[in-house]
């Protein structure tokens, strides 16, 4: 009986060893044969191709963002037009030499953003962010390589190169906000949100340092505007190559990897945008506020913490490179840290709907776009006159403060993390994948 009972038990585990390798096999066919469907390379990055994603997405929307900034520092730099001008001229003045021109062309870029931003919408439905940002990319970089070359030859010609930047940080705030609903998994997705944004503080963590060491040597400050340049083109050929506008057509996304993306995710309808009722929702109307009060301040200390700290504090070239760069790097880091934070908030899981988000971030995008279109115009009014600089910069910096302040205090009080009445929810994806 022993030998009996022991023979039926190793027969019935045989049974269910065999069944579940019956299953795995059948399982393992399948995602083979979906495979196939989805021509699958061999190659996944170890089933974290997202993150590659992830880190050629950051580089490129840092890229333009350097590409825009360039003359904010170089500006500091750029005596020898002066001088040129002058040895050549023995009346009449150089643009470098009037606030007006100069504050002009630190608004261009606004304007070219502005006039990017205005189709990009319709544009990004129609062909896809692939092809949206890399053309944007492309536009960013030739302004970069001609800036050198239009100094050279007229006012004019500045601003127009000043415009093609502008054109290629027209999407970052929209491409900021939609990559992580597409890339990331459900439960990354603060983390990839936090390092895609950190493309703005990047942007001056690398330019302004770098900047202020090439200007100080025997390369120039030209010579910027074409390392930037080259290194924009390289980046958006390759992204163009590796990115697509789903994981799903991705070749080099397992299905392992695929169904980690798409698991948990809620699958929005397709409707027209109700813009009246985000136009008028409390919770969306403060999250404007808000970020247009940060926005002021970023801004500002963008456009103008070189000219402050080496005209009016009168540090040195390399100095005003390594300090600009400063309050950015504190900022990636809360940032990176806020992400992750809230990424382990597991009750906002089920909350992350983002309907209509491309509308909610193309407004932002346009506010951002006006303030610096805008603030040249507030710090020439503010800081003009030579007798009393340091105390007219005092007051635009507590002027600044104010504004940030009065616009993000009421944002913790009156938003909710509920998604508004016009999100349509369909049903979660990642079961039948």
């Amino acid at each position: 009986m022993p030998s009996s009972n022991s023979s039926s038990y190793s027969h019935l585990n045989s049974d269910d060893v065999e069944s579940e390798n019956s299953e795995s096999e059948i399982s393992r066919q399948i995602e083979d044969v979906d495979s196939r469907k989805r021509n699958v390379s061999k190659f996944v990055f170890g089933h974290r191709t997202r993150l590659f994603i992830m880190v050629l997405l950051l580089f490129c929307l840092t890229l333009p963002q350097i590409n825009s900034i360039t003359f904010n520092f170089t500006v500091i730099c750029m005596e020898d037009l002066v001088e040129i001008f002058h040895a050549k001229n023995f009346s009449g003045t150089h643009w470098m030499e009037s606030t007006t021109h100069k504050s002009f062309i630190f608004s261009s870029t606004a304007i070219g953003a502005v006039i990017g931003l205005i189709p990009s919408v319709p544009l990004i439905d129609q062909l896809g962010i692939r092809i949206v940002l890399t053309a944007s990319g492309i536009l960013s970089a030739i302004g970069s390589l001609f800036f050198p070359l239009a100094v050279d030859y007229d006012f004019y010609a500045v601003v127009f190169c000043r415009i093609l930047q502008g054109l290629g940080i027209s999407i970052v705030f929209t491409v900021v906000g939609v990559i992580p609903g597409i890339w990331a998994a459900e439960n990354e997705t603060g983390t990839f949100l936090a390092i895609l944004s950190c493309a703005f503080q990047l942007s001056m963590i690398i330019c302004m340092p770098v900047s202020g060491l090439i200007c100080d040597s025997d390369l120039g400050w030209r010579s910027i505007y074409y390392i930037f340049g080259i290194f924009t083109l390289f980046s958006y050929f390759l992204f163009f190559y590796f990115y697509t506008d789903s994981p799903r057509f991705h070749r080099n996304v397992s299905e392992k990897e695929l169904k980690k993306i798409e698991t948990g995710k809620l699958e929005i309808s397709k409707e027209g945008v109700p813009y009246l009722e985000i136009c008028t929702d409390l919770t969306v109307l403060m999250a404007w506020l808000s970020v247009l009060g940060g926005n002021f301040g970023f801004t500002i200390l963008t456009l103008y913490g070189p000219t402050y700290l080496k005209d009016v504090l009168h540090f040195d070239v390399k100095e005003t490179g390594f300090a600009t760069a400063l309050p950015f790097i504190l900022s990636a880091l809360v940032k990176f840290a806020a992400g992750r934070i809230s990424d382990k908030m597991d009750h906002l899981s089920e909350k992350r709907c983002r309907q209509h988000v491309h509308f909610a971030l193309s407004v932002i995008s346009l506010c951002a776009y006006l303030i610096h279109f805008g603030a040249p115009i507030a710090v020439g009014l503010l800081t003009s006159g030579s007798e009393n600089m340091e105390e007219n910069w005092s007051r635009l910096f507590f002027i600044v403060a104010i504004i940030t302040i009065i616009t993000n205090a009421p944002f913790p009080f009156f938003t909710s993390e509920e998604p508004g009445p016009f999100v349509r929810i369909v049903k979660k994806l990642g079961d039948d994948v």
